[in-house]
């Protein structure tokens, strides 16, 4: 595996007070660089929402100039060395994550984020212009061979080492994050990270609350505490309080306004295999969809 971090290749984290592995794969679209932010502090970059997508300067270097500022020393290994992430998938006690996104979502949002929001010519299918709509970017993407896409498009499927057989022990869908986020969280040993420090804004990051996430009926002080400890107050499933990023897109909620059944029907032919595999139903554009996975 390379050494450097690259969207939509697995990696070894590895939490710098404990010690704690896991190989974790983010793709692009499922809220990738959000997670980084907290995944950085995990490994001892302080402060990662404020400088996660500095140019300037490398994770490692900026690492270093903390820990020396703070006078500790960095826990060994903090940029994983292609041995260390060989050895980490060779050992069954170090679990392996992926986080998965609703197909229709995932698509309609690198849409929203990379064209109608940036206008990024890059990400541009054969044959688009900046005058062309979803339709004709639909219609370009559906020529492209799926190995040769933007990784913000391509199919998971094609992506996190799965076509050369790689597997995960955990799959963790966007859509029921509340269900999942405490356990992912204990389980890297990063709840002490998560807990704090992410009341900030800036380009990256904009957070409502001292805490990285709240499940839905709770606040930060109820996180991570036993159920009987936890009071529930009345809360809506779709408003569940998320950070928001600069690439948030809001795209669950406009699945109608873009798609036509002509282009369901090409985006589920582009992303069939992550639809099946990853549990999610096939759309054919009438109607609303359910954003939740069937299984």
């Amino acid at each position: 595996l390379p050494q450097k971090r690259e969207a939509g290749t697995p990696f070894l984290f590895r939490n710098f007070r404990t010690g704690k592995e896991a190989i974790i794969c983010l793709v692009p679209k499922t809220g990738s660089t959000t997670w980084k932010q907290l995944l950085a502090e995990g490994k001892g970059l302080q402060a990662a929402g404020k400088m996660l997508h500095r140019q300037d300067v490398s994770w490692k270097e900026e690492a270093v100039r903390r820990f020396q500022e703070q006078n500790i020393k960095p826990f060994p290994g903090l940029a994983s060395s292609k041995a260390e992430t060989a050895r980490a998938l060779a050992d069954t006690s170090v679990k392996r994550f992926m986080i998965v996104k609703n197909p229709y979502t995932r698509f309609l949002s690198g849409y929203l984020d990379k064209i109608e929001l940036q206008g990024l010519r890059k990400y541009f299918p054969p044959g688009f212009d900046k005058g062309s709509n979803f339709t004709d970017f639909v219609e370009g993407y559906s020529k492209v061979p799926l190995d040769e896409m933007n990784k913000h498009f391509r199919p998971i499927t094609h992506q996190c080492n799965i076509p050369i057989g790689m597997t995960y022990d955990y799959i963790l869908d966007v859509e029921r994050l509340s269900e999942w986020y405490e356990l992912f969280v204990q389980h890297l040993e990063i709840k002490e990270e998560a807990q704090h420090g992410w009341n900030i804004q800036t380009k990256y990051f904009k957070g409502h609350k001292e805490c990285f996430y709240t499940t839905p009926g709770k606040d930060c002080a109820e996180m991570f505490l036993q159920p009987e400890q936890s009071r529930q107050r009345e809360f809506s499933l779709d408003k569940e309080a998320a950070p928001e990023t600069f690439h948030a897109t809001g795209s669950a909620s406009k699945l109608d306004k873009y798609y036509t059944p002509e282009t369901a029907i090409q985006v589920s032919k582009i992303l069939k295999n992550d639809i099946a595999c990853f549990g999610y139903s096939f759309w054919n554009g009438r109607g609303k969809y359910s954003n939740m996975v069937t299984v």
